[in-house]
């Protein structure tokens, strides 16, 4: 080959590696920005079914963040918590609330750090997002409530899971569809539309900077051997974002002395309770009673969990 050609080729080269690696990196920025980023919702207001008022809330974190909320009491000794996916806010949890308050319980629908009307900081997959259900944890023992829950979707799910480092006395935890480890999350996410997982380096190196957080620290399948309280994993068997084996890695990590699993035939990564009611209510129904927060009353439908 000419030497002459051969060099202008390898400048050639030289320069499409140089435009390769720089769409790469900056692929990888912004998809870290809107993967970490929420924008500000309007949450609108909330009639529960029960017709019992609603008040609009602060708790402020350890760490000194202000999350917004909203609180109903149902003037009782026991309370739960929920906790909404990425990209959500609490008005994904209106439905779960509404359950919780027609069987005695007091609700506090929160926006994590980032999302809602919450303070604005970068969403770090549940990892910072703990210190909120600390935070709203202690804010009802200061009210009195005695048995406090959390319930929560996804990355909801996860920040439950990794607040289990602060909060040992939980009445019990619901996790729905809670990833297992970032790096399957993210790996998951980038076979659904058959992405190499190399090219997703740059978006996990810039997601530890943006969010200060360090991906082996994300592995809600680790943290999750910390329950020693009433703990329910539920998921679909049909969720691309998440594989029924990443679902039974969590179930089988945990340690609690009652746990329960169930998985929803046909469901993908969606609104378990909104799609299926009826199962949802009945195992939930179920597993609650068996943690002792509901009593065993004649017209609950139970449910066997498979």
């Amino acid at each position: 080959m000419n030497p002459r050609v051969w060099k202008w080729l390898r400048r050639l080269s030289a320069a499409g590696a140089g435009v390769f690696v720089t769409i790469w990196f900056l692929s990888g920025a912004v998809a870290t920005y809107y993967l970490c980023t929420n924008d500000a919702w309007d949450v609108g207001a909330w009639a529960p079914r029960l017709e019992l008022p609603v008040e609009d809330v602060t708790i402020t974190t350890a760490d000194g963040l202000a999350l917004s909320a909203w609180y109903v009491d149902a003037n009782s000794d026991k309370a739960v918590i929920w906790a909404s996916g990425i990209s959500a806010n609490r008005r994904n949890g209106l439905r779960h609330a509404d359950y919780y308050l027609e069987r005695g319980f007091s609700v506090v629908l929160l926006d994590l750090r980032g999302t809602g009307q919450s303070e604005r900081v970068p969403v770090s997959m549940g990892w910072h997002e703990r210190h909120d259900l600390a935070a709203a944890k202690d804010w009802l023992h200061t009210k009195g409530y005695e048995h406090v829950g959390a319930h929560g979707h996804s990355l909801g799910a996860a920040t439950i899971i990794y607040s289990l480092q602060e909060v040992e006395d939980y009445a019990f935890i619901a996790l729905e569809s809670a990833y297992d480890t970032i790096d399957s999350a993210l790996d998951n996410r980038l076979a659904m539309f058959s992405v190499p997982r190399f090219l997703g380096w740059p978006t996990t190196v810039f997601t530890q900077w943006y969010a200060s957080v360090r991906t082996r620290d994300l592995r809600p399948v680790e943290h999750i051997a910390l329950s020693r309280v009433p703990t329910i994993v539920m998921a679909g068997d049909a969720e691309p974002e998440l594989p029924v084996r990443d679902t039974l890695a969590i179930f089988e990590a945990c340690e609690a002395p009652l746990k329960r699993l169930h998985l929803f035939e046909g469901h993908g990564h969606t609104n378990h309770y909104r799609r299926a009611p009826e199962e949802w209510e009945a195992l939930m129904n179920t597993f609650l009673i068996e943690a002792g927060m509901l009593p065993d009353t004649v017209g609950i439908e139970f449910a066997v969990f498979k």
